[in-house]
């Protein structure tokens, strides 16, 4: 089956030890047919230490080459950026790189100088049909010159809101909890937001959503939010007395069934006994926060969320949910200081980085190399179309995943909705450099003609004749002598 998977040498040689090492046989060798480039040129010699001989028949193949490949191509509006890389030593400097509609080219540009180089073009109008980046031949490869243009997939980051920013310090700075999510040192870019979006498109590119004592939501927004956490998203909403005093006609849906309250309470922190296992190291500061007061849900949506820490008393001080494809995360105290010390203790860092490992678990870069499994948490049913026509889902401990094989555009239909996602070559295969080998592995006697056959049956058989023919001689002789007599 065709595939633009990595090289893998070193995984065939262990499977094919793996294969041939328990066999009873003598004579036993591995073949190994390849041009020895897999990305690894200062890896160990091939063959080196092995338990079976290795033997390379053709080692001409193993030629060094240059190859250059367009890695991705991300539109934003009318902009599209095309990243281009080559092998080592190699540049794409002066190959046109042109955006292909159907037949036409709509965009092209000369590609500068470099191993690695990005390329901005520019369109005159909303393409009304899929685009092509494509890069002049020129090199050792064609079939990765060109790549899909999808809508920019840069990768996802934290979206941070907070429409009043009540949680700046005294001295300024950035907001405690940009403050915080910068020391977890977090290797996805944070972006604070004005205010809620109120477009899907919007929130696609955010693995999580941090939302901060939020003013309810407008229907528009609340649309937006059930879109981003049916697909999986990943929210954490912090509760204080401004969510208690939505605007009319601004609702929490569809986090909260009812409003909640702010109220006074003589709690004075968390219960670390009750904490769940992922929050419990954290769960110790927690338990005497200062707080002039704290978010009650109603009975309804309480029964919903399963508590990771509790106050004193068993209500929830944070708790999450499940909610479609997605997940919820709430903390009954907002992130100002003013309201409690909860944004200054240790337990508030190990509540951000539950949350924001949980977003990064859900989310599926929509471009990844081959051969890297898409999981699809929550969905019950997955197909794909890819550039090598129909791919069937399999389950891996529960979960639905497409394995892409084929480098290209994917068009995935996930229950009752539709998603597009790339596949690239992954960037090592552009190293064409042939890996060393082994001295022994080059040597003629390994791969002689002449093999190690057991022929002691053979001889036997000629044996046994020969002593019939000597005995038939025998009674041939002896009768004319038997006759004279």
């Amino acid at each position: 089956m065709p595939s633009d998977r990595a090289t893998d040498l070193q995984g065939a040689l262990a499977m094919a030890h793996a294969l041939l090492g328990p066999l009873p046989q003598v004579d036993k060798r591995v073949v190994l047919l390849s041009d020895r480039a897999d990305g690894q040129s200062g890896g160990p010699p091939l063959g080196e230490g092995s338990a079976l001989p290795v033997w390379l028949p053709l080692p001409d193949l193993g030629v060094a080459a240059d190859d250059c490949a367009v890695m991705a191509a991300d539109r934003s509006g009318l902009k599209v950026r095309v990243h281009l890389a080559c092998s080592p030593g190699a540049s794409a400097g002066g190959r046109e790189v042109s955006i292909v509609a159907g037949r036409d080219v709509v965009a092209r540009s000369a590609a500068p100088p470099g191993q690695e180089a990005t390329v901005t073009l520019a369109l005159t109008a909303e393409p009304a049909t899929d685009l092509l980046a494509r890069l002049a031949a020129g090199d050792a490869i064609a079939e990765d010159d060109s790549a899909p243009v999808v809508d920019d997939v840069s990768p996802g980051s934290i979206a941070v809101i907070a429409d009043v920013p009540t949680d700046i310090p005294t001295g300024g700075g950035a907001p405690l909890v940009e403050q915080a999510l910068a020391a977890l040192k977090l290797d996805a870019p944070v972006r604070p937001l004005p205010g809620m979006p109120e477009r899907e498109e919007d929130l696609a590119a955010f693995a999580g959503l941090l939302i901060d004592d939020p003013p309810g939501f407008t229907p528009e927004q609340r649309k937006a939010l059930s879109s981003y956490l049916g697909k999986g998203g990943v929210v954490l909403l912090t509760l204080g007395p401004r969510a208690a005093a939505a605007a009319l006609g601004a609702s929490l849906e569809p986090v909260l069934t009812r409003a909640p309250q702010w109220l006074p309470t003589a709690v004075p922190g968390a219960d670390p006994s009750g904490a769940a296992p992922l929050l419990a190291e954290g769960a110790t500061s927690l338990a005497s926060l200062g707080p002039k007061g704290r978010t009650v849900l109603a009975r309804e949506d309480r029964a919903a969320f399963d508590v990771l820490i509790p106050w004193q008393d068993g209500a929830p001080l944070v708790a999450r949910r499940a909610l479609g494809r997605g997940m919820v995360w709430i903390a009954t105290l907002p992130v100002s200081a003013e309201a409690s010390d909860f944004a200054l203790r240790p337990g508030f860092l190990s509540m951000l980085e539950g949350w924001a490992d949980d977003a990064r678990s859900r989310s599926t870069p929509r471009r990844t190399d081959v051969g890297v499994p898409w999981p699809l948490p929550g969905v019950t049913s997955a197909t794909a179309e890819g550039p090598g026509g129909p791919v069937v889902a399999d389950e891996d401990s529960g979960l639905l995943r497409i394995i892409p094989a084929r480098a290209g555009l994917y068009t995935l239909r996930l229950d009752d909705r539709a998603e597009r996602r790339v596949a690239r070559v992954p960037l090592r295969e552009l190293d064409m450099r042939p890996r060393a080998v082994a001295s022994a592995a080059l040597g003629e006697g390994i791969g002689e003609t002449r093999t190690q056959v057991d022929f002691s049956w053979l001889l036997a058989l000629l044996v046994l004749g020969l002593l019939v023919l000597e005995m038939a001689l025998r009674a041939f002789s002896a009768a004319p002598r038997e006759a004279e007599s």
